[in-house]
């Protein structure tokens, strides 16, 4: 609980006085007709001290996964119904082979079996559930529901929903309006014999306030078009700001944490898309204009998206540019375990970005670690106020006021110009003056340049090293590095900082079965980079250079250009560029030339690699020149990673994985020439 925040505590078990101050049986419990006599003494749940601040509803997220084991916040709801009301049979799961939807597959269902045909039975649930549905100090209703993350109710031939909280209890399956089904026949269909709950993935997780004592945040609000909600207002009409040539690695500017409420009008959480129209909850990220990243003038940014507090099977988190582009896969991981990965995104013209997740909701930071200048830089906005005339002179009394519609006065001639000479670019060099021709990006072959095999990151160790050639000790701005771990004895996690900055640029989680990979973009100025070891058990680290990128323009150099949007050229669940899944050890060769990716001739490729794994865990190996570890997953799910490799002149690339049955998907986001 956050220290100075005032807190009420609930009360002792009320008597039906107390609970017949509310409205609720008259207004929200229409069905549980009055209760009887052996109510007058009925308790409620005791809680603890709660905050003032109270949890938003719960949206509507249906069973969408198989994980039947009872979930903590579930088990907790069933103890305290048998410790208010006695020991009924409270049923959480079920076989995920029976059929339809349901939560009570995935661990976050309650059936708490009284009956709304015993008298005493029927009590307590109507105490229950008065209580449950009161009103909180906000006026607002159903305050215990709220705080216990309670989804939807199923109650004596009754429906009452969170999501839509106005219209109170409704007829459930034709119960309370056909004849037929009120035979005895139809009492569990109807939820005669047993109160159904069902509970949101953050209640059934129990990080709701009821448990914590402190307020989960609202959903992050958006409607999918031009008004981002929790994250702000994108402009009418935005759209991708442009190509962009090579990436200018930053120290990490953080732009959203949504927990703290960082980059936003208020904290909130990234919940998944409406499960009745699958409508994407984006939130609205600014990413431009903070740290060393300009406020105009950027085609697209580099972000590292961390996601924590997990809920709801295993979720992906994806970026894009504006409401109608093109999602970019950034982050999949299971639920309760944190992920975070590199990405480059296209922004919008006025300097944002959107990010989403497919399913249950998550707490989220970005990082802004490099961006993109557009191609064609925009015009700086005129200055309302002209300089004032170097020689002023006093107006003549008689000289009539200058009219403000007048158009200026032509700007001064160069009495020697040539006026059949071409206009002069202002941004260009003289003629005769030394240039460079060149770029800022070097992209090489895979090369090791640090190899810590003689010498494991011991547990809870910072290391700084620095990387050999081919990356040079002097006039960097970054590296394109892929980061590896063998296995280890324990699970363990190593992350990878700049000199400059305490935030992290990247971090792998180890395996105890296998080797693992990741790839991450480091600012750096001189080679080094900072390794950390926040594990308990030792491990063995390697990096390998994929590219690295100047200051200024070199001669060796080549240009990086990033595309307004991504082009999917392999996705072999479609059987594009691939046909079908992996089914052997050998490499198989793609092409990333054409159809709106690379062009021919293209020296280097920027491309998102996402792999979902077959029958083992494993590392996607991609490569034109030579195999880099591109992308580790673990099997049945899928990763993703963003890499910069050299391409040959044939513009092939190989793609290999011992991971039988793996699919694999690659958009190009940029090339090298």
């Amino acid at each position: 609980m956050a220290r100075g925040e005032r807190t009420t505590r609930a009360r002792a078990p009320r008597t039906r006085a107390a609970l017949a101050a509310t409205t609720l049986l008259a207004g929200l419990l229409p069905a549980l007709v009055a209760a009887p006599a052996a109510q007058a003494s009925m308790a409620v749940p005791r809680s603890g001290t709660l905050p003032v601040g109270i949890d938003a509803s719960a949206s509507y997220q249906g069973q969408s996964t198989c994980s039947p084991t009872p979930k903590v916040g579930a088990l907790k709801l069933a103890a305290l119904l048998r410790a208010t009301y006695g020991s009924f049979s409270v049923g959480i799961s079920r076989p995920c082979s029976d059929g339809g939807q349901s939560e009570h597959k995935e661990g976050r269902a309650l059936d708490w079996m009284v009956s709304s045909r015993v008298p005493g039975q029927k009590a307590r649930a109507t105490a229950f559930l008065t209580w449950l549905l009161a009103p909180g100090a906000d006026g607002q209703p159903a305050a215990m529901a709220r705080r216990l993350g309670v989804m939807y109710i199923g109650w004596n031939d009754h429906f009452w929903a969170s999501y839509r909280p106005e219209a109170g209890w409704t007829d459930l399956k034709g119960c309370s309006t056909d004849p037929k089904k009120r035979a005895g026949g139809f009492d569990t269909d109807c939820h005669r014999n047993h109160v159904h709950l069902s509970l949101s993935w953050e209640g059934a997780m129990a990080m709701t306030s009821f448990w914590t004592g402190v307020a989960l945040a609202p959903p992050c609000q958006s409607d999918g078009g031009d008004w981002g909600g929790w994250g702000g207002w994108t402009a009418p009409g935005s759209s991708p700001a442009g190509e962009g040539i090579d990436l200018v690695p930053v120290t990490p500017v953080r732009v959203l944490d949504t927990r703290t409420g960082s980059g936003l009008t208020a904290p909130c959480r990234l919940t998944g898309a409406a499960s009745w129209d699958g409508t994407r909850r984006d939130v609205v990220v600014h990413a431009t204009g903070a740290g060393g990243v300009p406020a105009v003038g950027v085609s697209a940014v580099a972000v590292r998206v961390t996601t924590y507090r997990a809920v709801g099977g295993t979720l992906t988190v994806s970026a894009r540019t504006t409401s109608g582009s093109a999602l970019i896969p950034v982050t999949t991981s299971p639920s309760s375990v944190g992920a975070a990965a590199t990405t480059v995104v296209p922004v919008a013209d006025d300097g944002t970005i959107r990010l989403s997740v497919d399913g249950g909701s998550a707490d989220l930071q970005v990082d802004v670690v490099g961006w993109v200048p557009l191609v064609v830089p925009p015009a700086p906005p005129a200055d309302p106020t002209p300089p004032p005339d170097p020689t002023p002179t006093d107006p003549s009394p008689t000289d009539p006021p200058a009219d403000p519609a007048d158009p200026p006065a032509d700007p001064p001639t160069d009495p020697t110009a040539d006026p059949t000479d071409p206009p002069v670019d202002p941004v260009a060099p003289a003629a005769g003056a030394d240039t460079v021709v060149g770029g800022l990006t070097h992209v090489v072959t895979p090369s090791l340049v640090y190899d810590g095999t003689a010498r494991p990151l011991a547990p809870k160790e910072t290391r700084t090293v620095r990387l050999s050639v081919p990356v040079p000790a002097s006039g960097l701005s970054g590296v394109a590095v892929t980061l590896t771990a063998d296995r280890t004895r324990a699970a363990t996690y190593v992350g990878v900082l700049s000199a400059s900055s305490p935030t992290l640029v990247g971090s792998l989680r180890t395996s105890t079965t296998a080797p693992r990979a990741t790839q991450l973009l480091a600012p750096s100025t001189d080679g080094t980079v900072v390794l950390r070891n926040t594990g308990a058990a030792p491990v063995t680290v390697r990096l390998y250079a994929n590219a690295w990128f100047t200051a200024v323009p070199t001669g060796d150099g080549a240009t990086l250009t990033t595309l307004a949007s991504p082009v999917t050229v392999v996705d072999s669940a479609t059987r594009l560029g691939l046909s079908g899944p992996v089914r052997t050890g050998a490499a198989r060769l793609v092409n990333l030339t054409g159809a709106g990716g690379a062009p021919a001739g293209a020296r280097g490729v920027l491309v998102s690699v996402s792999a979902l794994g077959g029958t083992t865990d494993g590392t996607l190996s991609i490569g034109s020149t030579a195999p880099a570890q591109a992308v580790s997953f673990t099997a049945r799910q899928w990763s993703h990673e963003v890499v910069l490799l050299p391409l040959s002149a044939s513009g092939m690339l190989a793609v290999r994985t011992p991971s039988i049955g793996t699919q694999v998907r690659i958009r190009v986001l940029g090339y090298v020439a």
